[in-house]
């Protein structure tokens, strides 16, 4: 029973992690917000209830776990970027130097 259990748990961990660095690069090619993903974790986790039977189904479970882990990597995904941006100097046009501007008249 833990065997199989944890089999389905790293068998799930293993294809979100495929499917998001497929996905990486559509996803991001679009502008995401971080609250708009927020905004979707949020029904992910409230959604369960509401679908009744339905959810009883382990596939539907399954499902739901991978989308999750997609939104969440997504989420620190644009953390990370937004850390990096941060850190990135402005790189403006150098000054001239007084001696050149003189010696060009």
């Amino acid at each position: 029973m833990f065997w199989t259990q944890l089999g389905i748990i790293l068998a799930i961990v293993l294809i979100s992690l495929v499917l998001f660095n497929f996905l990486r690069p559509y996803i991001f090619k679009y502008n995401v917000k971080k609250h708009h993903l927020i905004i979707l974790l949020i029904i992910f986790f409230i959604l369960p209830p509401f679908l009744g039977n339905l959810y009883k189904l382990p596939i539907v479970q399954w499902l739901q776990m991978i989308i999750v882990s997609l939104i969440t990597l997504t989420f620190v995904d644009l953390i990370s970027f937004e850390k990096i941006n941060k850190k990135k100097e402005v790189i403006g046009r150098p000054k001239p130097k007084p001696r050149r501007a003189k010696n060009n008249k």
